[in-house]
């Protein structure tokens, strides 16, 4: 598998949703469009090499290990999680269903017992903390 920066943006998205044509998507209350996938044979390490940390970030826990972990670009709003094969790719409508679904993710890993937080992998930290801080996560970066 070929891991890139965002195969599918927001409208692509969309249309194709709203023509039933959206394998495996689904739309939340936000109108953030979620597909999920599932690819057997591959780890999460596909993603650490493949994507472009300066727009990308990682959503670190202390659950991450070579089946499991989450990236988000704010640039973009997309999330990615993987987990034992599992794919969920989530674009956003907007930055608040962005800060809603990060929202969400930081509240299921805290009642699971995990810290988590957004590791900006070095690069390009203070775009990403402008858009971190205007939905109001910048709280949540290291």
């Amino acid at each position: 598998m070929h891991v890139h920066d965002n195969s599918m943006n927001y409208n692509k998205a969309l249309g194709l949703f709203e023509d039933g044509v959206l394998e495996g998507g689904e739309m939340d209350d936000n109108k953030n469009i979620i597909i999920r996938s599932f690819h057997g044979n591959i780890t999460r390490y596909a993603w650490d090499e493949g994507l472009d940390y300066n727009e990308w970030c990682q959503l670190d826990t202390r659950q991450d290990a070579s089946y499991y972990g989450h990236w988000i670009n704010p640039f973009r709003l997309t999330f990615i999680g993987f987990a034992e094969g599992d794919i969920t790719e989530v674009l956003c409508a907007s930055e608040s269903g962005f800060r809603s679904y990060l929202r969400n993710f930081f509240s299921f890993q805290q009642e699971m017992g995990y810290d988590s937080w957004i590791d900006m992998m070095c690069n390009n930290e203070q775009e990403k903390l402008v858009i971190f801080d205007r939905i109001g996560m910048g709280g949540k970066t290291r």
